[in-house]
């Protein structure tokens, strides 16, 4: 209706806008008792149920409305509506009651109101014939201000429409998103049972190649022992070819029995020369399965 008056206004028609004012009062407290809202026919009156925005300002509304804005019913037209959208009562022609009305009911009702009571007021102003000229303008004019509703009409439905597609596209993007999250959630699960794997059978190696080096390590001491047995033996060789030597020197001219000695002395000589061998290789084995042990621990 501002749009209805700014017209007039524009006009210059300064009766007119007399006119208007005095079928305009302040929103909303003078006209709550005056309006009465048309029943919008062929709307069913639970056509609200089926809808999830308000008819208006296209906000989410809800039965319950914990989340989303609370859902009220317009008594009028029957379409969904938030409460900011529908903040007044209005009288009900099958009710008899003052019932919630949607502010498009109600703007509406103030349009149809003001039309008549400013044509009766015309009318009863100038005459029927006076004001011939006047009317065909006021019909002219009011024809071209709803022609410019019918566009701004067309403007609020394209935008509402560009509202819509990209409510569809953040929804798709927030959708998409969501998918990205759960495929990086569901990669990262892999790698960390991949990595705990790795780390058990990693576990399982280092567990083997202690068990394996504690079982050389027992080797180690067996051949140790083995070795002191042997080195002791080694002694006791050494001892019999020293007493041999001393024997030798005693009893020179026996020739056929020095040389029976020396080759038995010979024989210890070879297999001191083997157990020190052996040694040197039990040495080198053990040195290798500890530098074995170290690198597999590192891993």
């Amino acid at each position: 209706m501002d749009l209805v008056r700014d017209v007039v206004e524009m006009s210059g028609k300064s009766e007119i806008v007399t006119i208007v004012d005095n079928f305009m009062p302040k929103y909303p407290n003078t006209h709550k008792y005056s309006i009465f809202p048309k029943i919008v026919e062929g709307n069913s009156k639970d056509l609200y149920k089926e809808q999830k925005v308000c008819i208006i300002c296209r906000v989410k509304v809800a039965d319950l409305g914990v989340i989303d804005k609370k859902k009220y019913s317009c008594q009028f037209c029957y379409n969904a509506v938030c409460q900011g959208c529908s903040p007044l009562k209005c009288y009900h022609p099958h009710t008899l009651k003052e019932e919630r009305v949607c502010m498009q009911c109600y703007f509406n009702a103030i349009e149809i109101k003001v039309r008549n009571e400013l044509k009766t007021e015309v009318e009863a102003s100038f005459g029927e014939d006076e004001n011939k000229n006047l009317r065909v303008s006021l019909e002219s004019e009011v024809k071209e201000l709803e022609t410019e509703i019918s566009t701004l009409e067309i403007h609020l439905d394209k935008a509402k429409s560009e509202e819509e597609k990209l409510r569809k596209e953040k929804m798709g993007i927030f959708e998409e998103r969501s998918i990205k999250t759960a495929e990086i959630e569901s990669e990262h699960t892999k790698e960390t049972e991949r990595l705990n794997e790795q780390i058990a059978k990693f576990d399982k190696e280092i567990n083997n190649g202690k068990e394996y080096l504690a079982k050389q390590e027992k080797e180690i001491d067996s051949y140790k022992q083995k070795l002191e047995e042997q080195k002791m033996q080694m002694q006791r060789l050494v001892k019999a070819i020293e007493a041999e030597k001393e024997k030798d020197k005693l009893n020179d001219t026996a020739v056929e029995t020095t040389f029976s000695r020396s080759t038995e002395k010979q024989e210890l000589i070879d297999e001191l020369n083997k157990l020190k061998a052996q040694i040197v290789e039990l040495q080198a084995e053990q040195a290798n399965l500890q530098k074995i042990l170290t690198s597999k621990l590192n891993k």
